[in-house]
C-alpha cells in the first residue's frame, strides 16, 4: 500500500508533461491524461465518542480522491450529543444500543456537509467480541463482507479503523479469506515498541489480537505521534475554517465545543485545556502521503496490551508504524476541500 497515492501520482504526471512541453518548446495541447479513479475506502469508527472521528469522517467524505463506500459504526464506552450547529456535549454513558446511536451521529455529520452523494452508514457490533472464535453479527459486518468480495491481494479494499477492531475481526472470523482482500489503516496503541493502549485497543483486546495475528496488511498511527503532530487549539480550528460559511462553523464548532465541555479530559491528555489531538486524522494523512513511517516485524499482542516480539529477526508478517505527520498540509487540505465542496462543481 505504501506509495500508492493516486492523486499524487496524477499531479506528478501532469508536472512531467508540462516540463516536457517547456523544454521542447512545443505549443500544441498535450493529449488528455486520464485521472486515476477514486480509491475505495470503508470507515469503521466509534463516531460518537469524541470529535476526532467526526472530523476524519467529514474530511474523507470531502476528499474526491477517495470513494467512501460506507461507514460502519462501532461500539464505545462513552458517547456525546451533537447539535445541528456542531456543538458537542460532555461525554456520557451510552445507551444499550450504542452502535445504533453512533450510526445516527455519523449520519448527522454527513448530512451537515456540502456533498450530494452521502455514503450509507451501518451499525456494527454493539459490544466487544465474546470470544476469539465467534464473530459478532451486525449489519456492519454483512456490509464489510459484501463490499470486500470483488477485491484481491493486489487490489485491496482499504478500511480506515478509527475505533475498536470488533467489526474487522468479526469479518476475519466469518470469512478468513478476507485477509487477502482488505488492508487496514488504524489509529491505535501508545507507542512503538511497547504497544499498550487506553482506548481503541483496550475496547476490544481479543479483536485486536485476531487482527494482529492475521496477515492483513496493517498500518498504525499511535497516540504518541498523533498527540505530537495533530494537536489543535480552538483558535487554530476557527482560523482553518474561516470564511467557509455555516459548514466551516459546523466543523470548527466540533473542536471548540469539545474543549468547552470536556476541559478536564483535555487538560489531563495535553496539559492544556484549550488544545486537543485530532487523533484519527492520522489515518487520512497516511492515505494522502503526508506521513513518514517504518516497517517492522509484526509483534504479538499480549492480554495486557504490551507487545511480544518473537518475529524480531523476520521480515514477514510486518506492521507499518507511522512516525511523523505533516499536519499543516493536512489542515490546509481539509480547509481547501471544504471550500471546494461549498462552492460546488465548476
Amino acid at each position: 500500500m505504501e506509495g500508492d497515492h493516486t492523486m499524487l501520482a496524477y499531479y506528478v504526471v501532469m508536472a512531467v508533461i508540462l516540463i516536457g512541453q517547456l523544454g521542447c518548446g512545443e505549443s500544441s495541447v498535450p493529449p488528455p491524461v486520464e485521472q486515476a479513479m477514486p480509491r475505495p475506502v470503508i470507515i469503521s469508527s466509534d463516531t460518537g465518542v469524541e470529535m476526532d472521528d467526526m472530523w476524519t469522517l467529514a474530511h474523507v467524505a470531502l476528499s474526491p480522491e477517495f470513494d467512501l463506500i460506507g461507514v460502519v459504526a462501532a461500539h464505545g464506552p462513552v458517547i456525546v450529543k451533537v447539535t445541528d450547529e456542531g456543538n458537542i456535549s460532555a461525554q456520557m454513558v451510552p445507551p444499550d444500543t450504542v452502535s445504533l446511536a453512533m450510526a445516527a451521529i455519523a449520519r448527522s455529520v454527513l448530512d451537515h456537509l456540502p456533498i450530494a452523494d452521502k455514503p450509507p452508514v451501518y451499525a456494527g457490533a454493539n459490544s466487544p467480541l465474546e470470544n476469539r472464535d465467534t464473530p459478532s453479527p451486525s449489519a456492519g459486518l454483512d456490509f464489510i463482507l459484501r463490499e470486500s468480495r470483488p477485491y484481491r491481494s493486489d487490489d485491496r479494499l482499504t478500511v480506515l479503523m478509527l475505533g475498536p477492531a470488533t467489526d474487522v475481526a468479526s469479518a476475519i472470523l466469518a470469512d478468513s479469506t478476507i485477509v487477502d482482500r482488505i488492508e487496514v489503516v488504524a489509529m491505535a496503541y501508545n507507542k512503538w515498541p511497547q504497544g499498550t493502549d487506553v482506548f481503541n485497543v483496550h475496547n476490544d483486546i481479543p479483536a485486536w489480537q485476531i487482527l494482529m495475528h492475521s496477515r492483513t496488511p496493517l498500518v498504525v498511527g499511535d497516540s504518541t505521534v498523533t498527540a505530537t503532530h495533530l494537536k489543535m487549539t480552538r483558535d487554530k480550528a476557527k482560523n482553518v475554517f474561516t470564511g467557509q460559511g455555516i459548514f466551516g462553523v459546523y466543523i470548527s464548532n466540533m473542536l471548540v465545543s469539545w474543549l468547552d465541555n470536556n476541559r478536564r479530559i483535555a487538560d489531563v491528555v495535553t496539559g492544556d485545556p484549550d488544545s486537543w489531538p485530532v487523533w484519527d486524522e492520522v489515518t487520512l494523512a497516511y492515505m494522502m502521503g503526508l506521513t513518514s513511517q517504518q516497517r517492522y516485524p509484526r509483534p504479538v499482542l499480549r492480554d495486557d496490551m504490551t507487545f511480544d516480539h518473537p518475529n524480531a529477526d523476520k521480515s514477514e508478517p510486518s506492521i507499518t508504524w507511522i512516525t511523523n505527520i505533516d499536519s499543516e498540509a493536512l489542515w490546509m487540505d481539509f480547509s481547501i476541500k471544504l471550500e471546494a465542496a461549498r462552492q460546488g462543481p465548476d
